[in-house]
């Protein structure tokens, strides 16, 4: 997380944006636990989500970007049921 936020003014509102990076998915010598709960863990503490891949998209960042889809929406409806 960047420390100093980035403060925007819309009307007579005032946000402030942080910015987050985390580590990417399938990172050498981790396994799909770990990328699990990085993933979750930034989920959870964002409004916000960016899923960026570099070079082509292959096999493996649609199996990725599947991951991160499934996962948010696995947040979602847990999120949904306590409100309940």
């Amino acid at each position: 997380m960047y420390s100093e936020p980035i403060t925007i003014k819309k009307d007579e509102d005032i946000f402030d944006i942080y910015i987050m990076d985390s580590e990417g998915l399938g990172g050498v010598d981790k396994n799909q636990n770990y990328d699990t709960k990085i993933f979750t863990l930034a989920v959870l503490l964002s409004s916000f989500l960016v899923f960026n891949q570099v070079g082509v998209i292959d096999e493996a960042a649609i199996s990725n970007l599947s991951l991160v889809t499934a996962l948010a929406k696995n947040i979602q409806v847990s999120k949904n049921a306590t409100a309940d």
